[in-house]
């Protein structure tokens, strides 16, 4: 294990340490441009996908598809890692210590449990008040393991998009709490265009997993905790209690009855579009926050930086 899975990372070992001498090469590595330089760095990641997808899958034997999806998943979730640490060492000069492993187990099982545990409490509310009855219990148990991978990698993409570059190098250039708003708004309407989406939903979606997730990332600076917590709470919320998750219809373990005022039970579009999953997520958020601001993980503008090393104990990278 490296030196670097062993520290509790900071906030300021996350940036940059690229030096450029010309004009040219400062405007290239504004923190803003390299949002658009880091996702060119993963793109071709994507591009396999598409590939797979198109051309590969619709040619393998239905008995080894569920194999070659989940290869297809696996390969690509370290290449992602692999192109996004080439990105860190040759752009920004650093070691990527967003993806540290010494924390990873300790971090994404606390995330599992927080994520599944913030919609099992939601599930309960609805239940209480009768509007989450169950239908059909058990019908088949295979759901609870078909499109895993699928689901993973969902969650995997967007928290590499959202937190580890957008947030992150918006907060390098304005600061944690600009960019925490800036991060709350991109997720929110990020699912603008999904079936049954409205103007509340972004908002609540961006609210309640926005703050939340870009909280959890604060505090422990990797990848894995918002990552668990975004997972966990998918996974319960479709293949265990069979909620619509962002208006996308699913199986769970649970066939559900789902009837009540819309503004508690989401709707058509689901329980994330539910003012209770808004207040208690962003409630469970403000703890997280409250804590990463008692480890100093906040940081200031870039402005506010000037003439002041962000990174005295760590050399840059030969």
């Amino acid at each position: 294990m490296s030196k670097e899975d062993n520290e509790i990372i900071k906030g300021e070992m996350l940036l940059s340490q690229a030096d450029p001498k010309s004009l040219i090469g400062k405007i290239i590595l504004f923190p803003l441009l390299r949002i658009i330089i880091a996702i060119l760095f993963i793109t071709p990641v994507g591009i396999l996908h598409f590939l797979f997808e198109s051309e590969l899958k619709p040619l393998i034997p239905e008995q080894y598809k569920t194999l070659a999806i989940g290869l297809d998943v696996v390969i690509g979730f370290f290449l992602f890692i692999f192109l996004y640490r080439l990105y860190a060492k040759f752009i920004e000069k650093r070691v990527a210590l967003e993806f540290s492993f010494g924390h990873g187990i300790k971090d994404s099982f606390y995330g599992l449990i927080l994520g599944g545990g913030l919609m099992t409490i939601i599930i309960l509310l609805l239940a209480s008040l009768g509007y989450y009855k169950i239908d059909i219990l058990f019908p088949d148990w295979t759901v609870a393991f078909k499109g895993l991978f699928s689901m993973g990698m969902a969650a995997f993409v967007e928290e590499l998009l959202f937190r580890v570059i957008v947030f992150k190098l918006t907060e390098e250039f304005c600061g944690s709490w600009i960019a925490l708003i800036t991060s709350v708004v991109y997720f929110g309407f990020a699912h603008a265009g999904n079936p049954s989406a409205t103007l509340w939903t972004s908002v609540a979606v961006g609210v309640e997993a926005g703050v939340l997730l870009t909280a959890a990332f604060m505090l422990t600076r990797t990848i894995w905790f918002p990552l668990a917590i975004h997972f966990g709470w998918n996974y319960f919320q479709a293949k265990i209690y069979g909620v619509t998750t962002s208006g996308i219809s699913t199986k769970g373990l649970i066939v559900p009855a789902i009837e009540g005022p819309e503004w508690l039970t989401g709707g058509t579009f689901g329980v994330e579009a539910s003012v209770a999953a808004v207040l208690l997520c962003l409630a469970a958020a403000l703890i997280i926050l409250k804590m990463a601001i008692k480890n100093n993980q906040i940081l200031t503008p870039m402005w506010q930086r000037r003439g002041v090393s962000p990174l005295p104990d760590f050399a840059p990278i030969p």
